[in-house]
């Protein structure tokens, strides 16, 4: 098996009763729409459209306030495992297929710790929905 063609199930990822499916400490994802393709890995170029809650184990799936969306016809994209997000997401994003969603349930310390940033508040546990709509490779590939 190739590196790009792996996903949370081709690593024998189990999910629990709830579909929820341990990625790392502070990491839980549950697939709500399943890809296809090829898997994202490091270095890729990710194009995602996402919205953010605060996670609230006490509103319907834990979707608290929300914060923001990126929404509309236009992708936000960023490169994995480029510093470019939070760690959360370059953990979480990696594995994907595209056209995958996916929720992520992020712990503080994999978000935005105890600084937060506005209008996350410090220590806030996230709750993202996540849509990977295309990959790039880099130009230059690792050898």
């Amino acid at each position: 098996m190739r590196l790009r063609d792996l996903s949370l199930s081709s690593l024998g990822a189990e999910a629990d009763a709830k579909g929820n499916v341990a990625i790392a400490p502070g990491l839980s994802a549950k697939i709500t729409n399943k890809g296809y393709g090829r898997a994202a890995v490091s270095g890729d170029y990710a194009d995602v459209h996402t919205t953010l809650w605060l996670y609230d184990e006490n509103a319907p799936g834990g979707r608290g306030t929300e914060i923001w969306t990126s929404g509309g016809e236009r992708p936000f994209q960023f490169q994995i495992d480029a510093g470019q997000v939070i760690k959360g997401w370059d953990l979480g994003v990696a594995c994907m297929l595209v056209g995958e969603t996916r929720e992520l349930k992020i712990a503080p310390e994999l978000g935005y710790g105890a600084r937060g940033k506005p209008p996350v508040p410090p220590n806030a546990e996230l709750l993202f929905e996540i849509e990977l709509v295309k990959l790039t490779e880099p130009e230059n590939p690792a050898s």
